[in-house]
């Protein structure tokens, strides 16, 4: 199924806030987090209240060796509209005030 992001748009108030010079995107989100995407494919939003507390939201990915057992790697998104669209679906699903559970179904992450 394609996503439409016009509907994302329409549903959250999170607006850019600033461009660093080496490209880094800062986004205030819709119950005031701030969201920020990396050039490097890594994207983070702050913690409810503590804004200079960040955590990733990349998918994590498992990772096996024989020798080591097993870890887990974050995948990086290298593709700037894609990692906007993954701050986007995450200010919708987790940052908007009033949503019907119809409506956040729409969205899969």
């Amino acid at each position: 199924m394609k996503f439409d992001s016009s509907i994302l748009s329409k549903n959250t108030n999170m607006k850019l806030i600033q461009v660093t010079k080496n490209g880094t995107l800062r986004f205030k989100m819709s119950d005031g987090r701030l969201g920020i995407s990396y050039p490097s494919g890594y994207v983070r939003v702050s913690v409810k209240g503590i804004k200079n507390k960040l955590y990733q939201i990349n998918k994590q990915l498992l990772k096996e060796s024989d020798k080591h057992g097993y870890w887990y790697e974050r995948e990086l998104v290298m593709c700037p509209s894609e990692r906007y669209l993954m701050l986007l679906k995450f200010d919708y699903r987790n940052c908007c005030e009033i949503l019907s559970s119809n409506s956040r179904d729409l969205v899969q992450m």
